[in-house]
């Protein structure tokens, strides 16, 4: 009898150490995780209120669970090291976790963004200046108007905006924009800048010059989105297109945005396909 209760102790002795071994691994896998989702809400450009609530809940329980967890890990483990190996394997699957779920929480959270602002979106009814071959403008004016610099023209016209054009009207809205002028590194339309040709028409780049000076006289303090994308670097040219606007522009007192992230080669974004986002000011060299 005496055999038999000792045995039955045993193993319920066994089983609440390995409960507790598993509730330590879950309390420090939760804390890290919880102290991982804190960094990234607070890694983003323009935090709502409800990333900042989330952003301190996470930090204060991350860290109160992670100092519980370790303590019921290194207590039910043979060995320091056993109990290291088990908090230090499961926190960083936590950490894993919780950066995919915070990054899937902000990626809903730009779409329902995109989905609020679709309905302010400024009203499309430009003028446009120049024709089917190449185009050197859309005007809009507004109280606050926005100076949009892309790489080409393809589609869009004063009567209908083609999806890049649809994509500048929604992300300035969001920045408090209600009117824009949209122009371009290089006026010659087409719809993929690897059919632009390879020599530039200096006629042509000079005419987008004088166009863009008409168009800045008599402001001060413009604003200017440059959004033309890594295919900029496609050709040659587009530098040199560049760096007159950017002299162009200089006069009027220009600060410079792009939206969201540069591209790996430290390009502004083209705005196809970007979510909603708050400019963030171009590193101008």
């Amino acid at each position: 009898m005496s055999g038999y209760t000792e045995n039955s102790f045993d193993k319920k002795a066994k089983r609440g150490k390995k409960n507790l071994k598993l509730i330590g691994k879950l309390a420090a896998t939760i804390g890290t995780g919880g102290y991982a989702a804190h960094k990234s809400f607070q890694s983003t450009n323009q935090p709502s209120n409800t990333n900042t609530n989330v952003s301190i809940a996470g930090c204060l329980i991350g860290l109160l669970f992670v100092i519980i967890g370790f303590v019921l890990a290194f207590t039910c483990t043979d060995t320091f090291m056993d109990g290291a190996i088990c908090v230090i394997g499961l926190s960083a699957l936590g950490l894993l976790l919780f950066w995919l779920m915070s990054k899937s929480t902000n990626q809903k959270e730009h779409t329902q963004a995109n989905e609020e602002v679709a309905i302010k979106d400024i009203p499309y009814h430009p003028e446009q200046i120049g024709d089917e071959y190449a185009r050197f403008a859309l005007v809009q004016e507004g109280k606050r108007t926005l100076f949009v610099v892309g790489l080409n023209p393809s589609t869009a016209d004063s009567e209908k905006p083609d999806p890049t054009m649809q994509s500048v009207l929604r992300i300035a809205s969001y920045n408090g924009f209600d009117g824009f002028i949209m122009l371009n590194l290089y006026p010659l339309r087409a719809t993929q800048p690897y059919n632009l040709p390879k020599e530039l028409d200096k006629d042509l780049h000079e005419k987008n010059l004088q166009l863009i000076n008409e168009l800045l006289k008599g402001r001060e303090n413009v604003e200017v989105w440059l959004a033309f994308g890594a295919n900029a670097s496609r050709r040659e040219y587009f530098k040199q297109c560049f760096e007159d606007i950017v002299k162009t522009f200089k006069p009027y007192n220009p600060k410079w945005y792009y939206i969201n992230n540069l591209t790996k080669e430290g390009y502004p974004p083209h705005p196809l396909y970007q979510s909603a986002d708050y400019f963030k000011e171009y590193p101008m060299k």
